[in-house]
């Protein structure tokens, strides 16, 4: 069971942890609330994310310029730093911010520079929602537990800044 942990995948498998446990501090009646502040924010950030990748295939190909290709160029502009999200919203947020984690793990899919190719490129792939899913799988699981009992968030939150 711990194969994936000491393999490549072993940031796969911090990563549904992490999810988990945010998913805990995740309260089912403040979903509204999570989705009202966090919900424009990813939005934003997919939507300028797309518009600056467009851009940058536009005006350069795929080849790029000054070295940095289309590929990269996509991959870094749509990237985030989830661990900086949770230390942050950690130590100035709340518990919607800190729950806030399993949303915004989405940006930490490559899920969002296949999408964009998808639009961007002519002819794109189709795209793998394999990667999307599993990162709802313990999203879901940990909203679940935390909406049991709400023990299981006092327990496992303090896992979220180790």
């Amino acid at each position: 069971m711990t194969q994936a942990l000491f393999s490549g995948q072993g940031v796969n498998v911090l990563a549904a942890i992490l999810t988990f446990f945010s998913g805990t501090v995740i309260d089912i009646k403040q979903t509204g609330r999570l989705l009202e502040r966090q919900g424009v924010l990813f939005i934003a950030k997919v939507l300028i994310s797309m518009l600056l990748s467009y851009l940058f295939i536009q005006l350069f190909g795929q080849s790029g310029v000054l070295g940095i290709s289309a590929v990269a160029f996509v991959s870094v502009i749509t990237s985030t730093n989830p661990a900086i999200y949770l230390l942050t919203a950690q130590q100035y947020g709340n518990e919607t911010d800190t729950g806030a984690f399993g949303f915004f793990g989405l940006l930490s899919l490559p899920i969002v520079p296949t999408i964009i190719y998808s639009f961007v490129m002519s002819g794109g792939g189709g795209i793998d929602w394999m990667p999307v899913i599993s990162i709802f799988i313990p999203l879901l699981a940990g909203i679940a537990l935390g909406a049991i009992d709400r023990n299981f968030s006092k327990l496992f939150s303090p896992g979220i800044a180790a």
